[in-house]
């Protein structure tokens, strides 16, 4: 990701997807902003329970945003330093030699394309031979196994669902659609499309209340789309985990708050 695509997701205020692509742009701060994830989290389970007031959340929100923008620029600043090459200057004693080295070898050069042109324009015509001669099936075959694990649709509970959150009255959740895809060589991504329908007093679907469990391990969704849903109103997002190969299944755990027990458990399996 660019560092302009880093600097809008700041501006943009999308704090959780703007640390998921900082820790895969520069391993050197994971450790950093693991801690940062957690703070964030932290700070918006008190907002949501009202055990901190607006100007400390403010001082809070204002704390991070600074030490991701200083994270961004530190990342890119190491990128560039890697990125440049080293140059050893040439002596001008050995100029000359290089100078028809390099025309020696340019001379041999051309001698050598002029010389094989008519071989390699015969090679080509039977390479195309043989390309053509190939069987419809050998050439798709390749192409239809990789769509088959980039993308599949896990089974959802067909029901909504609806959980008192305490203060803020009842919350339902329908879920529309589970996509499982591959990530990269090690990991798949879950992709879930859910519609949070008309909570009592307005409530925000965040990464505290929807975690992923696999194994002995427990994570808060790498990406959430959803926004502060108003009292009454019905929105759908999309929330998205990472979930390491080595797992056929995990399971959805909805909270109401992440240092209680689940409220449901949803299991998916592939």
């Amino acid at each position: 990701m660019t560092k302009q695509s880093l600097f809008q997701l700041l501006a943009d205020n999308q704090i959780e997807k703007l640390i998921h692509e900082l820790k895969t742009t520069n391993g050197k701060y994971f450790n950093d902003l693991v801690l940062l994830e957690s703070q964030w989290s932290d700070l918006r389970t008190k907002e949501r329970n009202g055990t901190i007031s607006s100007e400390q959340a403010n001082l809070e929100v204002a704390r991070i945003r600074k030490t991701l923008l200083e994270l961004i620029e530190r990342s890119f600043s190491i990128q560039a330093e890697f990125a440049q090459p080293f140059i050893k200057p040439i002596p001008s004693s050995n100029r000359s030699w290089v100078l028809l080295a390099a025309i020696s070898i340019t001379v041999v050069a051309i001698i050598f394309v002029f010389t094989t042109r008519s071989s390699n324009d015969s090679k080509s015509v039977e390479s195309d031979f043989v390309k053509s001669s190939q069987p419809a099936s050998l050439k798709s075959s390749g192409i239809a196994q990789k769509a088959d694990v980039q993308a599949r649709m896990l089974e959802v509970p067909t029901n909504a669902m609806t959980f008192n959150k305490g203060k803020v009255g009842d919350i339902t959740y329908k879920f529309l659609s589970a996509e499982l895809s591959e990530l990269n060589m090690d990991s798949w991504l879950l992709r879930l499309k859910i519609r949070g329908i008309k909570p009592a007093y307005g409530f925000r679907i965040s990464g505290s209340n929807l975690h992923i469990s696999f194994g002995d391990l427990e994570k808060s969704p790498v990406n959430n789309s959803f926004e502060f849903i108003n009292a009454g109103e019905t929105a759908d997002g999309v929330v998205e985990f990472e979930i390491p190969k080595e797992y056929n299944e995990a399971k959805l755990l909805i909270y109401h708050y992440v240092d209680e027990a689940p409220l449901a458990t949803i299991p998916f399996k592939w």
